[in-house]
């Protein structure tokens, strides 16, 4: 039997070299695994992070919108999910960031995206958890600029001009968020920027100059005031807040002092009681008689009667108490310079009757508190001045505040309450003026129902050009309209319009309002004088000669502004922000810039 040969040298060497080839290759095999494993893992982590870096970016514009907290955060879900390739479920979306150097900061959003990766031969030999997770925090911060004119709606309007209008802001710039359309022989100049978001257009001889470049290009401005203004809650109207006489014992009826008394003497007092059909009291005579007065008390005057005053170079003093007017004229004061002194008590004027004051009687005072219903209300004409004095003035259709001629209506200080409801009105006519003390302060409310429309209007020669009132006139349907030459002046005044309300002015007619700089009721912003909420879509009109100087906000969101005709002059010292801008005509609008609220472009950019 042979004994085995040893292998040589060679042959182990060449063994060895099979298993460690065989080894290598295993292990050769395993690396390139994980390296298309890892590899894969990587490109996903960095896709993973740009799409977290869009989330929070796209998040972070949201905001910059004025976007809920909800729409941000789905922005962020949106632009994660759809740019990782995995569900919104898989995309967190924290504003505040709640970990990092930025957590709990208002400023900053934060996106957390977690992605699964498959596994390609790495599942072989491992089971557990197999993806990546990416990170975003991008910083919120509006880029401030200042905006003098600024046209909000980013799909319509714009700012259109034609004729000869020129255009000048100074010390802020003119933005539209929509288009620019020039025509006719328009100028736009500005010392600041000239700027549109969707083009400027141009036919005609159009000029558009700015200190600091004109883009047609230029990224929205956000409405500033979105969520920083709110409307107010108007109050229910009052009804009637003068209470009943209910009296029976009957008054003395007839002429005063037209007669003597038993005792010999002249009658120069009224009679509180009942006043039924026919019996009227006029109170009558010259200055040889003295004054005559009404005692406080309880009077009622029924089925026509009334009061009639004609009392040459005297005084006819109502001394308080509670009065019922129930139809009739009410109190007539004609023809002579009669002066009337009413400045307390309570006064209900109802179907149809009111107070009417007529011929040269300049000194009357009226204060207290009324009620006029079924057509009266307060008129004046003549050469009559009447001063009111502070009460609550409720008129429920019918007449309103009526002065016409050369009559001349004034405020004394103090807190005044005026209602005018259901097509009753605050109208004055011909050359008749308003003033006010500066201590006078008025909430006037006009509410109009259906085709009743409680309007404020002035026309002819009227003037309030001294000032009315300063305090809060809200609008409800109707309007504020000035024509012909008339001027109002107003300080600390705010106007607030709704469901329709607008404010048209026209001829020669002037504005000059300041706004007020403390707040005036819960989600009201200081520096705003004229308020169109955002469910008011009525345009705003200045034509004809109209000019005005005002300082604040006109703040018109849902509202155009439509200037036309030979409306020159108009300078407004804040800033004028509305729906669009329609100018033609002959018009000239100046703004001298003056920042009451910031505007700004968004600006967002990525910190980690």
């Amino acid at each position: 039997m042979k004994r085995p040969v040893p292998p040589t040298f060679k042959e182990c060497l060449e063994g060895q070299v099979i298993i460690l080839f065989a080894v290598g290759s295993l292990l050769l095999v395993g690396m390139l695994a994980l390296a298309v494993d890892v590899g894969y893992l990587l490109a996903e982590r960095r896709q993973v992070q740009a799409a977290a870096d869009a989330g929070a970016l796209a998040a972070a514009h949201s905001d910059m919108m004025y976007m809920t907290v909800g729409e941000m955060r789905a922005a962020g879900k949106e632009y994660g999910a759809e740019n990782a390739g995995v569900s919104p479920d898989d995309v967190e979306v924290n504003y505040p960031p709640t970990s990092g150097r930025f957590a709990g900061r208002a400023d900053y959003v934060e996106v957390v995206i977690k992605k699964d990766v498959p596994r390609f031969f790495l599942g072989a030999v491992y089971s557990g958890d197999w993806s990546v997770t990416a990170t975003a925090v991008a910083a919120i911060e509006p880029d401030g600029v200042d905006v003098a004119l600024l046209a909000l709606n980013p799909d319509s309007g714009g700012i259109k001009t034609g004729g000869s209008t020129y255009i000048e802001t100074i010390g802020g710039s003119v933005v539209s968020n929509y288009t620019i359309n020039g025509s006719g022989n328009t100028q736009i100049i500005s010392d600041q920027h000239i700027n549109a978001n969707d083009g400027i257009l141009r036919s005609g001889t159009v000029i558009t100059n700015a200190g600091k470049g004109v883009n047609p290009n230029a990224p929205e401005v956000p409405d500033p005031l979105m969520d920083k203004i709110s409307p107010p809650t108007l109050p229910n109207s009052p009804g009637n807040i003068v209470p009943n006489a209910n009296i029976a014992t009957p008054g003395e009826c007839g002429t005063f002092p037209g007669y003597y008394n038993a005792s010999g003497q002249y009658v120069t007092t009224g009679t509180p009681g009942l006043y039924g059909a026919g019996c009227n009291v006029t109170v009558t005579g010259d200055s040889s008689h003295g004054d005559f007065t009404f005692p406080n008390g309880k009077y009622k005057f029924t089925n026509g009667s009334g009061v009639s005053l004609g009392y040459q170079n005297r005084m006819v003093y109502i001394e308080k108490g509670t009065w019922n007017f129930v139809g009739g004229p009410g109190i007539n004061l004609n023809g002579h310079p009669t002066t009337l002194d009413m400045r307390g008590g309570e006064y209900s004027f109802t179907g149809g009757a009111g107070i009417n004051i007529s011929g040269n009687s300049v000194g009357n005072h009226i204060g207290g508190n009324f009620y006029f219903q079924g057509g009266g209300g307060i008129k004046a004409g003549g050469s009559n001045g009447v001063t009111l004095y502070p009460g609550v003035y409720v008129f429920d259709g019918g007449l309103g505040i009526d002065f016409s001629g050369n009559a001349r209506l004034h405020f004394a200080a103090g807190n005044y309450e005026f209602w005018f409801l259901n097509g009753a009105d605050f109208s004055f006519s011909g050359s008749a003026t308003i003033t006010a003390d500066p201590g006078a302060h008025a909430k006037m409310y006009f509410y109009s129902s259906g085709s009743n429309k409680a309007d404020w209007t002035m026309s002819g020669w009227t003037d309030a050009s001294q000032s009315i009132p300063s305090g809060e006139y809200y609008f409800d349907g109707g309007r504020i309209e000035a024509s012909g030459s008339t001027k109002i002046r107003g300080d600390n005044v705010f106007m607030y319009f709704t469901n329709g309300a607008y404010l048209k002015s026209s001829g020669m007619a002037g504005f000059a309002f300041t706004a007020p700089t403390q707040q005036i009721y819960p989600g009201y912003y200081p520096g705003v004088f004229l308020y169109s909420d955002a469910n008011n879509t009525a345009a705003f009109e200045w034509t004809g000669y109209t000019n005005g100087v005002s300082k604040g906000i006109i703040y018109l969101p849902s509202s155009k502004v439509v200037m036309s005709g030979y409306s020159n002059g108009k300078v407004f010292e804040g800033q004028f922000i509305a729906d669009s801008f329609e100018l033609s005509g002959n018009n000239k609008t100046v703004i001298q810039y003056h920042e009451y609220v910031q505007t700004a472009v968004p600006k967002v950019y990525l910190v980690d």
